[in-house]
């Protein structure tokens, strides 16, 4: 994310985790780095976000951890919060 932020300076980037720990960490990397990031917790299936919102949407190392069914409720709520036009990019691990 914060290296999101740093190609898209004037972008709104906007991170979600359902894990408490993990948006703590994320929020020390951002003020480590100086940058301003909105960190919510909430669920991939559940995006708590109106219809329409975002121009893109990230998914980052989680996908492949969802069974069929939730990457199918994923990917509705992707498709609702995304804008006209959106795009969705899903970055893998490589091992």
């Amino acid at each position: 994310m914060v290296k999101l932020k740093r190609q898209y300076g004037v972008a709104q980037v906007v991170g979600l985790d359902p894990d408490p720990k993990a948006l703590r960490r994320a929020r020390l990397k951002a003020a480590r780095a100086a940058v301003s990031l909105q960190l919510d917790q909430g669920v991939a299936d559940e995006l708590p976000y109106k219809q329409d919102s975002f121009d893109r949407v990230v998914s980052s190392f989680m996908f492949h951890n969802l069974n069929q069914q939730e990457q199918e409720n994923m990917l509705r709520e992707v498709l609702r919060v995304l804008k006209p036009n959106g795009g969705f990019a899903q970055k893998v691990a490589t091992y």
